[in-house]
């Protein structure tokens, strides 16, 4: 796929986000979640570029496992663009949660938050992992985003075909 057609991809989900909102609320999430993406990529991306100009000595604050761990000595905006980061972290993977427990109600929902989740892989991005359905016997770290996400599709669909 070539970088206009993702981009188109993204349109026609954004575009059809108003007209179909009211339909599925999948097309809500998909918003929601590409907004939250954007924010975190743009606080990580202005992080980089602070990282450039600032001396090792000067950055040493950083999130190790979800918690920052701040030099006091550290310039503040080394400071204060890890405290960004870490909340845009938050509030994306939080958005990628309510896409996950969002199902969509209409074959439309179920094709363009299939698009959505492949365009978003295929960039190299990466949804969050370690879900607990509250049975880790299996896999005591949790399961990736995309083991409930293909569980809930195909509820969803299961769903759309006893209607």
């Amino acid at each position: 796929m070539t970088v206009t057609s993702r981009r188109n991809v993204v349109a026609t989900v954004g575009s059809t986000t108003a007209i179909n909102a009211d339909l599925d609320p999948i097309f809500a999430a998909i918003e929601a979640h590409r907004r939250a993406e954007v924010e975190f990529s743009g606080a990580v991306e202005r992080l980089s570029d602070l990282e450039n100009e600032l001396p090792k000595e000067r950055r040493r604050s950083e999130i190790k496992m979800g918690v920052l761990a701040i030099v006091l000595e550290d310039d503040p905006r080394w400071i204060e663009l890890q405290r960004t980061v870490l909340a845009a972290s938050k509030i994306a993977d939080e958005a990628a949660t309510q896409l996950l427990n969002t199902r969509p109600t209409t074959l439309a929902g179920v094709a363009a938050v299939l698009r959505y989740a492949y365009d978003f892989a295929r960039r190299g991005l990466e949804f969050p992992g370690g879900y607990d359905d509250g049975d880790l016997s299996q896999c005591p770290w949790g399961v990736e985003w995309s083991v409930y996400f293909h569980r809930n599709l195909a509820q969803a669909i299961e769903a759309m075909m006893v209607r």
